[in-house]
């Protein structure tokens, strides 16, 4: 039984004894706000258990392909330690295109994870976040801005636990923050 599902039992454990005391049902409902920088990732706070685990993945993620993007031959195999699945596939074949192009990122994103919920199976949870990408640009071999990206962006991620480890699978965009 994994840690999730404990979580889970045990609160619907607790909301049918709540419930057998009271008349109204109780409702759960979690949704964090926190900001902080991918160039130096800290754990999200005002989160417990899995969902904070599943945030800081995020965080964690989103500052290394920051800090991938900076260099001028990245280790692309480094992005396997926090993602999968077409997460993976979309930041390798962009990061080999920065190289073949002798492009790279200068600064960084900062991000401010704004909701966590279950995901689509009982492994996974979807962690949205807005990502400000206002202090970083990509740029040529020469320096020049070919990209300077949108000041910010929703984005959601699904992120799986396996082997008590956490992933990012897949990303999409989510509209505006």
């Amino acid at each position: 039984m994994t840690t999730r599902t404990r979580v889970l039992l045990a609160v619907l454990i607790g909301a049918l004894a709540l419930g057998a005391c009271t008349s109204p049902t109780p409702t759960l409902s979690v949704t964090a706000s926190t900001s902080v920088s991918s160039a130096s990732p800290t754990p999200t706070p005002d989160l417990s258990g899995t969902r904070k685990d599943a945030a800081d993945t995020v965080v964690k993620y989103r500052a290394l392909i920051d800090e991938l993007r900076q260099q001028y031959k990245p280790d692309v195999s480094r992005l396997l330690t926090l993602a999968q699945a077409s997460a993976y596939e979309k930041w390798r074949y962009t990061l080999q295109d920065d190289f073949k192009n002798g492009y790279r990122q200068v600064g960084t994103t900062s991000v401010r994870i704004t909701a966590t919920a279950s995901g689509p199976t009982a492994a996974d949870w979807t962690v949205t976040a807005c990502v400000d990408y206002s202090n970083a640009s990509v740029v040529d071999k020469d320096g020049k801005t070919i990209d300077g990206g949108d000041a910010k962006g929703s984005v959601s991620f699904i992120v799986r636990q396996k082997d008590q480890t956490w992933f990012v699978i897949e990303e999409s965009d989510a509209g505006t923050c």
